[in-house]
């Protein structure tokens, strides 16, 4: 009997930008929203809240990661990428931070936020 072998699923896209978990996220859309959201049935309402203040400043906002609930990311940079689910990070050229990370950086501070990371992931 021969073993079959699966290729991993395609990403089509490098996504760059500052990442943030999901507790950060959650807390933010909630001090946005006036209320407490839950983490899991409220997703929809955390992207939403947080989309409506980055978007002015050209930014995106949006879950990240092969894993949902668990990182979202303040998206500044995209292109066209050829790579595969768990490819070696090593093998996935990075992003450099530029203008909009620095505005990106800006709303997450003046949301009080201080745990953050510039990073480059696949989607």
């Amino acid at each position: 009997m021969s073993a079959t072998f699966h290729k991993p699923p395609p990403r089509h896209y490098r996504l760059g930008g500052l990442r943030i978990d999901n507790d950060t996220a959650v807390q933010w859309a909630s001090r946005l929203e006036g209320r407490e959201l839950h983490p899991v049935i409220n997703r929809p309402t955390v992207k939403k809240a947080i989309f409506n203040k980055v978007k002015a400043s050209r930014v995106n906002f949006r879950q990240v990661g092969e894993v949902a609930g668990v990182h979202w990311m303040l998206v500044t940079q995209s292109a066209p990428f050829k790579g595969y689910k768990d490819m070696d990070p090593s093998e996935i050229p990075q992003f450099e931070a530029g203008e909009k990370d620095a505005i990106a950086q800006q709303l997450l501070e003046e949301a009080g936020i201080k745990e953050y990371e510039f990073a480059t992931v696949l989607d």
